[in-house]
């Protein structure tokens, strides 16, 4: 067997990283619960409204700039079957929605993993390594798009893992 060594440094990131997904799906349900996702182009022109029917019922955007984004509800409708046949769930819709908002927040963590997995490969200081995760993670469009539901996180997420196998 092999053994994985995780530094004190790495712990903080994953710490970190799991209360950024944490505080980013709460607020995403907030947002969610207030209606502002229920409107057309709102944040540099993204239909958060359409983008979570895809995530969570497999229908919705069905453009060419983001294929397989209907891929996503499969996971989704997975956990409802599950859920629904062990509890009573109310609305399966609306459930199914508030499963789909944590797609982005849990994407855009994972990003902040290997973003610092990233800097350490490019032997970059431990703790500049840390500022600049913890920078990228307060960054405006980071925080934006891990609450919006939107490809953004996912993209970003895809890239954090080519230049990760790439080095």
């Amino acid at each position: 067997m092999f053994k994985v060594v995780v530094d004190r440094n790495y712990k903080f990131v994953l710490l970190f990283s799991f209360i950024y997904c944490l505080l980013c799906y709460s607020l995403a349900v907030h947002w969610h619960d207030k209606g502002y996702f229920l409107v057309f182009d709102i944040f540099f022109d993204t239909d958060p409204n359409s983008n979570l029917a895809s995530f969570a019922h497999g229908w919705g955007r069905h453009a060419i700039s983001h294929s397989f984004l209907e891929l996503f509800s499969i996971p989704i409708r997975i956990i409802e079957m599950i859920y629904s046949n062990l509890f009573m769930v109310a609305d399966r819709l609306e459930f199914r929605e508030i499963i789909a908002l944590s797609i982005s927040p849990i994407f855009s963590a994972l990003t902040l993993i290997y973003f610092y997995r990233i800097l350490i490969l490019l032997n970059i200081k431990t703790l500049d390594a840390n500022i600049f995760t913890l920078i990228f993670a307060v960054s405006f469009s980071n925080i934006i798009f891990a609450i919006v539901p939107e490809t953004y996180a996912i993209s970003c997420f895809l890239i954090s893992i080519f230049l990760k196998m790439k080095s």
